[in-house]
């Protein structure tokens, strides 16, 4: 059977389906790893509530960043011919600027390579999401996982504010106490009954970290509100959700 996608997409970087079978569109509407690597963005974090994880939070900040390369080698293990989104182009012009600044005489060799793999890491979704995400739907699925999971951290943070001694992490950033040991205390501030707080980390280690949840939270919570044929109760759940971010 053949089913053929819509003309167009509201979203401009989906190209659509091209005639396919019901098979190949149902599996590419279905829950995956897009999804998973999205909601380990935001919460991976909470690996570092476990008692003595700062001893390994070396490996633990470089996992994401080491699953986000290692799908982009996964998913153009073969070549499709499809053409590459218009800025992936800019990135790969930045990135051959990084590697001459490797002929530079004061650049030091190995930190430079390993700046340049970071910045490919981070830049890397680009790239391998076009051919993970496939239509409209799955992308729609996307925004819902990042809300709920920056959705998730913000409550935590609040919780942080009202009930530090349960829900803030056993131990901050190891690394961002032997740079500033004064880290933690400059990003207290007094509440209005005169106690101190810690400016809520939310899923991480680091004071403050909550604010970027937040404001994910605060702008898909709009977004995903005005979005038309939306029932009442989720509507209302956004905006709600977006308030607290």
């Amino acid at each position: 059977m053949q089913v053929q996608s819509p003309p167009y997409s509201s979203f401009p970087y989906v190209r659509p389906l091209r005639s396919t079978n019901v098979a190949s569109v149902t599996r590419e509407s279905q829950w995956g790893w897009p999804e998973a690597f999205i909601a380990l963005q935001v919460l991976w974090g909470a690996v570092f509530f476990v008692p003595g994880a700062q001893a390994y939070r070396t490996y633990l900040r470089a996992m994401p960043y080491i699953i986000s390369a290692a799908s982009l080698l996964y998913y153009f293990r073969r070549a499709t011919g499809e053409p590459l989104p218009a800025a992936a182009r800019w990135l790969l012009a930045s990135a051959v600027l990084l590697s001459v600044n490797l002929l530079h005489p004061t650049t030091h060799l190995m930190a430079g390579f390993g700046q340049i793999v970071f910045q490919v890491s981070i830049a890397a979704p680009l790239f391998w999401m076009g051919r993970a995400v496939r239509n409209e739907r799955r992308l729609t699925t996307l925004v819902w996982v990042l809300f709920g999971s920056s959705f998730l951290a913000s409550t935590v943070g609040i919780l942080q504010v009202y009930f530090p001694q349960r829900f803030l992490p056993p131990e901050f950033s190891v690394l961002a106490l032997s740079l500033n040991p004064d880290i933690v205390s400059s990003l207290t501030y007094a509440s209005a009954d005169g106690g101190s707080v810690v400016r809520p980390p939310g899923l991480s280690d680091l004071p403050g970290g909550a604010a970027v949840a937040g404001m994910v939270t605060m702008v898909l919570g709009l977004t995903l509100a005005i979005r038309s044929n939306q029932g009442w109760l989720l509507r209302a759940t956004c905006l709600a959700a977006a308030a607290l971010g």
